[in-house]
């Protein structure tokens, strides 16, 4: 439970102190005005008495003092510190205790319930009345599990789920639980694991499996056989080799000269590019799902910093690169956030340093002028549910690591097809380290989602 806080009655001296600020003000003000004038016409002199000191000196009579005296019983409320301590745009979706010697947990929120996680999870009941359901995954990292009913609830998205900016809303349809967990995302054309060829390294740990001779069709075959995962023993450490198959997945930067505490200046590597190519390899080997990664520099004009036009920039060489390759069907932009310096977006994800993820998307809409014409977004409740159901298989697996989604009025090229996602991967305080680790458990979400994992 939270300490209470209090605003106090400011006491007399303060009260005195301040008055004697503003007289010395004033005082100064006036003999600035007064040298001001030295040389001046009789018109000049009233013009100027009457529009700059008059409304000075009687600031107080007409709007009174410039300070409130609150009551001292006066008493902040609860939700005022809500994301004390978090990051700015929320971070956590529920508060959650950490697992204790026993593998007992506690809950810090009234909505917890019994649920049964998988083979090697362990499920436990949250204490008090409960309705949201916790789930403790066997890497260590605390997973959450909400309910349908829950999600069904607008107010229960928009405390739990979204952070919306405060110069743009959701509407009802863009809340629509039957859109946001429906909407069918998973590739139907993604080859099977065990259809997919693998890479020399992992045939060359099993000498005794046949040479390959030949590539066809996707498939590396020899003169009698075909070499795929069936012929490695499960449990090893399996490569695939993508390489002639159609790309599925292309991941770009708009701001690709984005980089981190710790990053060499100059280098590429140490930039979200060098971080978007290792989410490209591991989709790649681990997962084999080929992936186009770009990385054109779109955020630097001229040699210069300059972002004014780099949404337009990635757009332009992002299309180029998606009539190139028609069998692309998802999308993403992948950044980092910037925070206060205090603020560090980092969690643990089996056993190692990871900076926590963010999903954004763009409403086109503001609430002072409605609906943005020039902002059209074919596929804006398509990417909603893209980012809602990642965000749900991230909160269910990983729990912390994913960080509420943040809605904006603007569009960011989400517009681009459907499955177009924009993440927030760290922030510039966070390592490389952090930053990598964190593509292990993004590209075993994609995974997930794109094809239908339960």
């Amino acid at each position: 439970m939270k300490s209470k806080h209090f605003f106090k009655r400011p006491a007399k001296d303060t009260k005195i102190k301040k008055n004697r600020k503003k007289r010395f003000a004033g005082i100064v003000l006036i003999l600035f005005m007064i040298c001001s004038l030295i040389g001046k016409s009789p018109d000049e002199i009233l013009y100027k008495m009457t529009t700059f000191i008059l409304p000075v000196l009687t600031y107080e009579a007409e709007l009174g003092e410039a300070y409130h005296d609150y009551a001292s019983s006066y008493e902040v409320p609860e939700w005022f510190y809500e994301d004390e301590g978090m990051p700015e745009n929320g971070d956590l979706a529920v508060m959650e205790t950490d697992v204790n010697e026993e593998g007992v947990a506690g809950a810090q929120n009234d909505h917890a319930e019994e649920t049964t996680g998988s083979d090697d999870s362990l499920a436990l009941q949250a204490a008090g009345d409960s309705e949201e359901t916790m789930t403790f995954i066997g890497n260590a990292s605390r997973g959450t599990v909400y309910t349908r009913e829950q999600l069904s609830q607008p107010d229960f998205l928009k405390s739990k789920i979204f952070v919306i900016d405060g110069n743009t809303g959701m509407t009802q349809e863009e809340l629509d639980i039957a859109n946001l967990m429906d909407t069918e995302l998973s590739l139907n054309d993604l080859p099977k694991l065990s259809e997919i060829p693998l890479s020399e390294s992992s045939l060359q740990e099993y000498p005794n499996q046949p040479a390959i001779t030949d590539t066809t069709d996707g498939i590396m075959e020899n003169d009698e056989t075909v070499q795929t995962i069936s012929d490695i023993p499960a449990g090893s450490n399996r490569i695939y080799d993508t390489d002639n198959l159609p790309y599925k997945v292309l991941i770009y930067h708009t701001h690709s000269s984005e980089s981190f505490v710790d990053s060499r200046p100059g280098v590429k590597e140490d930039t979200v590019v060098g971080v978007g190519a290792y989410l490209t390899k591991l989709l790649d080997e681990k997962y084999g799902i080929h992936t186009y990664h770009d990385e054109t520099t779109y955020d630097i004009i001229d040699g210069q910093l300059d972002r004014s036009k780099a949404y337009e920039n990635s757009y332009n060489g992002i299309q180029k690169i998606l009539a190139d390759n028609p069998s692309i069907e998802v999308v993403i932009d992948l950044h980092r956030d910037g925070v206060d310096e205090e603020t560090h977006l980092v969690t643990e994800v089996n056993g190692k340093p990871t900076a926590k993820i963010m999903f954004l998307n763009g409403v086109s809409r503001s609430n002072l002028n409605g609906e943005i014409d020039y902002l059209q977004n074919p596929n804006k409740l398509i990417n909603l549910a893209f980012s809602f159901q990642l965000y749900l298989a991230g909160k269910e697996d990983y729990g912390d690591f994913v960080r509420k989604i943040y809605v904006r009025s603007l569009r960011y090229n989400l517009h681009v097809m459907p499955r177009t996602a924009l993440i927030e991967a760290g922030a510039q305080n966070n390592t490389i380290e952090e930053e990598m680790n964190a593509m292990e458990p993004l590209a075993a979400m994609l995974d997930k989602v794109l094809r239908k994992k339960e």
